[in-house]
């Protein structure tokens, strides 16, 4: 065969790069498929000739049973050869009737060798003289060389004018095409098998391929963090950096002693006026205080908190912050916790006092009265002083509106007098469109 599946180049064995291997085994793929094409059309065209053949010989064998004497006799001169439809050798061994022998090209010539021809004739009318002109006639002819084969088709072809006539070359024998036959199947076989081991083969060049893709990406992958991680890390070893982060460092220790200070200096201060307020015995006027410190001192523990919270944050980037975090820690868990106490002492007093005060409604007296009178009128005046005191000095809206049932009480106002007074304050607010919302600390 011209296209011998050992002609092929056989793939690579150790490419030099995956891309390249990927590419030769498409290439030899493509190879393959297009040998195993070739084999398959050609065994269909041999087969499809041989069966046409076959029916041209079986109809050749119905249309002329006569020799080749009687068949040239009953061609007459009117019928001419118009076309050599076959050729055949005749083997006197084993020969029983040419329509049994296969048609196959065979390159062999038979020189004086008897053989037999297959021809086809028609009448040699003019079609507008002769409508319907009788059917074409199929017959065989024995010759004994090729001399005679040659003379017998001009004396019986179209003189002149006429095409010539193609003569086909000899059909091959049974031994013969069941050869090549058997070569066709041998060479399918070899393609399909070879077919197979290379798909085998390109499957596991792709699977080696993918898998060193994605070793190569995991290894990029890793190689890109590491240099980001380094990129980093000498950012933060940069003078630069280093002495920005000193600065900050050093810069949140001194706003952290400076708010420990002022902490520090407000629990004293609230320590004395405790104390004081307690040996006064001045119950209204600590619970105002204690209000106005409480709202103050919450506050400042909401804006504290959220500078430390900023500062931690802040410090927690930087490669020496350990001593500054523990420093914060202690001092912010030490005044936490006497903030906390404060907390829990103010609240204690607030139920005491309002205990007091139920009690003394109640009863239909006044906090700190006495038998002779004395003792309601000095308290009543200081707490009514401190309270205005406070209520005057401060333009918060929310803290006046907690200090007026206070200045309600001690002037003994009553609920109807109490009512008139916060009615002409919302018309009044109304007025300048700032209404502010009512309520006291104890109601």
């Amino acid at each position: 065969m011209a296209d011998s599946p050992a002609a092929t180049t056989a793939p690579p064995k150790t490419p030099t790069s995956a891309p390249s291997k990927a590419e030769k085994l498409k290439l030899e793929n493509k190879k393959l498929k297009q040998l195993v094409k070739m084999a398959k059309d050609r065994i269909e065209a041999q087969e499809k000739e041989l069966k046409s053949q076959k029916e041209k010989l079986a109809a050749a064998q119905t249309n002329s049973s006569t020799s080749a004497s009687s068949s040239s006799a009953q061609t007459g001169p009117e019928f001419v050869i118009t076309k050599v439809l076959a050729r055949t050798k005749i083997d006197k061994s084993s020969f029983v009737n040419p329509s049994t022998s296969l048609y196959t090209v065979a390159p062999t010539d038979p020189k004086e060798e008897e053989f037999h021809a297959l021809f086809e004739s028609g009448a040699d009318v003019d079609p507008d003289e002769v409508p319907n002109p009788p059917l074409n006639k199929r017959y065989w002819a024995s010759f004994t060389s090729n001399q005679q084969f040659t003379t017998y088709l001009s004396q019986n072809s179209l003189i002149g004018g006429g095409e010539p006539i193609s003569v086909p070359a000899f059909c091959m024998g049974e031994d013969e095409s069941e050869a090549v036959r058997r070569e066709a199947a041998d060479s399918l076989k070899f393609v399909t098998e070879e077919y197979r081991k290379y798909r085998v083969r390109s499957e596991v060049a792709r699977k080696e391929l993918e898998g060193r893709l994605r070793r190569g990406e995991r290894r990029e992958a890793e190689k890109t963090l590491a240099e980001e991680s380094a990129a980093k890390q000498r950012a933060l070893d940069s003078p630069q950096i280093k002495q920005s982060l000193e600065k900050k460092l050093e810069k949140m220790k001194n706003e952290l002693a400076e708010q420990e200070l002022q902490w520090k200096e407000a629990y004293d201060t609230l320590l004395k006026e405790n104390e004081m307020l307690k040996s006064k015995g001045a119950e209204a006027t600590l619970a105002s205080q204690w209000r106005q410190r409480y709202e103050q001192t919450v506050r400042e523990n909401e804006q504290l908190t959220t500078r430390l919270q900023m500062a931690e944050a802040s410090a927690a980037g930087a490669m020496h912050n350990s001593n500054n975090q523990s420093f914060s820690s202690s001092s912010s868990t030490n005044y936490a916790q006497k903030y906390q106490q404060l907390r829990d002492e103010y609240s204690m007093y607030r139920k005491e006092a309002k205990k007091i005060l139920e009690s003394y409604k109640q009863k239909g007296g006044a906090p700190n009265s006495t038998p002779n009178g004395s003792g309601t009128t000095t308290n009543k005046i200081a707490y009514l002083k401190n309270v205005l005191t406070q209520y005057l000095a401060t333009a918060d809206p929310l803290v006046r509106n907690r200090m007026e049932p206070g200045i309600f009480m001690a002037m003994n106002l009553t609920e109807p007098e109490i009512a008139a007074v916060k009615a002409k304050k919302a018309a009044a607010a109304a007025e300048i469109g700032m209404l502010s919302p009512g309520g006291g600390w104890f109601s």
